[in-house]
């Protein structure tokens, strides 16, 4: 419905995210959008379960969303494609489109994009976020996100064991 779509660009979400969904709740997304709007849409993930702190499984999602939120805004694309890997101490996120892409030395661009919020959350778990983008050309977002040093910024130190 149209109020749907009003919703998800004006980036309202109706639930909290639980631990654990991610990716449902991507996917759920990426359908949303492939049948109101008819975006080809590619959702990848390795492993297809991945095992996040809860609080960066958070920050993934929001900032994911606010990417696609600018996709369905700005971009005029035909198709997305998230990928997200996971390995024992870095996580690793891009979305990519097709879309008119923009001048990135452009500031105006930057916060009107939602950017400087994508950034936000990115600083807040300890990763990087890069941009990658030119008018004609697309826009590519990723993220990486180191995992061991930011469970023990969140959780405290990890307790060792010792033998005496």
């Amino acid at each position: 419905s149209m109020t749907e779509i009003r919703n998800f660009l004006a980036g309202k979400e109706t639930q909290p995210l639980t631990p654990g969904t991610l990716i449902e709740k991507l996917r759920d997304e990426l359908k949303f959008l492939q049948q109101s709007l008819g975006l080809e849409v590619i959702l990848e993930s390795e492993p297809e379960d991945l095992n996040l702190p809860h609080p960066i499984e958070r920050e993934v999602y929001y900032a994911l969303r606010e990417g696609l939120t600018n996709v369905t805004k700005h971009s005029h694309a035909s198709r997305v494609e998230i990928q997200i890997t996971q390995r024992p101490d870095l996580l690793q996120a891009s979305l990519k489109d097709n879309g008119v892409g923009f001048d990135q030395n452009n500031q105006k661009n930057r916060s009107r994009l939602g950017l400087s919020g994508m950034e936000d959350r990115m600083k807040k778990t300890g990763g990087r976020l890069t941009i990658k983008s030119s008018p004609g050309l697309g826009t590519t977002v990723m993220f990486s996100i180191p995992l061991v040093e930011t469970r023990e910024s969140i959780e405290g130190p990890t307790k060792t064991l010792s033998n005496n």
